[in-house]
């Protein structure tokens, strides 16, 4: 009975204690995912639009959009951005310091440091959803679609 509650106890320490990825590789793993989107023609915008929704411990979720500015419809600017192909991953973190519009302009990143937020005028509908675990290598990428409102309504996520 003993060696059983010492089993127990060693595998619920080394849960608790397994490694959190960090926010440069989950970035990467992110951007791993929307590079496959690039090059099969789903994104085409020079900026993308990769905005965290929420987070918890254990998992990451964003929605992924084409662009036509780093800042976001809601006037939002990146904590970080990645250059791909001539494309900008434009990532919005909820709890990251943002870009000031100098720093993005001194990067190279925009020609001018007066831009507006997203106004995209393509198909603004097209969302891309991307949910992962922070402690594994394990994504699910999904297009949205019309008839769920809610990401929790997808029975892929």
């Amino acid at each position: 009975m003993r060696k059983l509650i010492r089993i127990i106890m060693v595998v619920i320490f080394w849960g608790c204690m397994s490694p959190s990825s960090t926010l440069p590789e989950i970035h990467q793993r992110v951007a791993d995912q929307v590079k496959i989107l690039i090059d099969k023609g789903h994104l085409s915008a020079p900026y993308i639009e990769i905005y965290e929704s929420f987070s918890n411990d254990s998992n990451v979720f964003y929605y992924i959009s084409n662009s036509d500015s780093p800042g976001s419809e809601n006037a939002e600017l990146p904590s970080r951005v990645l250059e791909y192909k001539g494309r900008y991953f434009c990532f919005i973190e909820l709890d990251e310091p943002e870009m000031t519009r100098t720093e993005l302009f001194e990067k190279g990143i925009v020609s001018d440091s007066n831009f507006q937020e997203n106004e995209y005028l393509g198909d603004s509908s097209i969302y891309w959803m991307l949910a992962l675990r922070q402690h594994e290598n394990v994504q699910t990428l999904i297009k949205q679609k019309p008839q769920y409102y809610y990401p929790t309504e997808y029975p892929e996520l």
